[in-house]
């Protein structure tokens, strides 16, 4: 049981970081978008 429970804490974990990630990489090409337009 307490098993399961560690598998499932690792994996939201996993699921907020990539989330971060994707949010980082749209923030990243925002900010070239609008660099390019200065």
């Amino acid at each position: 049981e307490a098993e399961s429970e560690t598998s499932r804490t690792e994996i939201a974990l996993l699921r907020s970081e990539a989330k971060i990630g994707k949010i980082e990489r749209e923030i990243l090409h925002y900010d070239l978008m609008v660099l390019r337009r200065l």
